[in-house]
């Protein structure tokens, strides 16, 4: 029983901060980036935060990622599609997740175990993890996607994980920084 607690608690997690990245991206990232970047797809974000989400399950969990962050991925394309003129197929979340798993499972073949620790250093694996992920995210999204295979679209597929990513592992480092001073007030 405290082995399904803990699973179901860690997938309220991703789902919850899954949600959140996509929330924040959605809100602010797109409505930004339609200003400066009008050409750009309204598929394609520049600063997809959740790519971050998916490495740090990826790296954490390996192939139970796609379990946790299942949820989170079909509920925010369920609600980016509904009611709104956002062509985004129902196979992306999926297509997502499986290409995050491609990228680890290559990753931990060329490492050999794949390093797992909970140093500062980590975040360079986390970052490979990111990159290696969101190469395979781009060409299978870009395939998907588009009518033709677009270098366009691989690239800002391609940028907008990464970049991503490297501000979703900032947000995290400061909320832990935060979350580690308030604890050090209160003893």
């Amino acid at each position: 029983m405290r082995l399904i607690k803990t699973e179901l608690g860690i997938a309220f997690i991703f789902t919850v901060s899954y949600i959140a990245s996509y929330a924040i991206t959605t809100g602010f990232v797109t409505p930004f980036q339609s200003i400066i970047l009008p050409e750009i797809s309204n598929t394609i974000s520049i600063l997809f935060l959740p790519h971050g989400v998916r490495a740090l399950a990826f790296y954490f969990f390996g192939i139970k990622a796609l379990v946790y962050l299942l949820p989170g991925s079909y509920l925010m394309w369920f609600l980016s599609v509904y009611g709104s003129d956002v062509a985004i197929s129902p196979l992306a979340p999926i297509t997502s997740l499986i290409a995050c798993y491609v990228g680890f499972f290559i990753l931990n073949f060329i490492f050999k175990n794949f390093p797992k620790s909970n140093s500062f250093k980590m975040w360079r694996f986390v970052v490979l993890l990111g990159i290696i992920t969101s190469i395979f995210n781009s060409i299978f999204l870009t395939i998907l996607h588009s009518e033709v295979f677009s270098i366009l679209y691989l690239a800002a597929y391609l940028v907008g994980d990464v970049l991503g990513l490297i501000a979703c592992l900032i947000i995290a480092m400061l909320i832990f920084r935060l979350i580690r001073n308030i604890s050090q007030l209160e003893q």
